[in-house]
């Protein structure tokens, strides 16, 4: 698992990169008794790490205008400010 910040994990395997929402909760974990992260995937598979963080700062655009009206000068100005700030996480990726 990659941490990218406080709300998304990318849990990564031999195939793909799989971005994961932290729903910053506990539940029963699949395997054993104990507890384990509490994640909700459903982002997309993707074959770079780019791709994947690109995915994130999509997601969350989406979220920071999901079930409100916002008018579109507003939407296109989060909408940039959201890339920018992820922009700068890949900036020191190389693939």
């Amino acid at each position: 698992m990659i941490r990218v910040n406080k709300d998304w994990v990318i849990d990564v395997d031999p195939l793909n990169y799989t971005p994961m929402r932290d729903m910053h909760r506990m539940r029963k974990a699949k395997h054993g008794d104990g507890m384990e992260p509490d994640y909700k995937g459903g982002y997309g598979y993707y074959t770079s790490l780019k791709g994947a963080i690109r995915a994130i700062a999509q997601a969350e655009y989406r979220n920071a205008l999901a079930g409100r009206e916002t008018a579109l000068d507003e939407a296109i100005k989060l909408m940039d400010e959201t890339l920018t700030r992820f922009e700068k996480i890949l900036e020191g990726i190389r693939e």
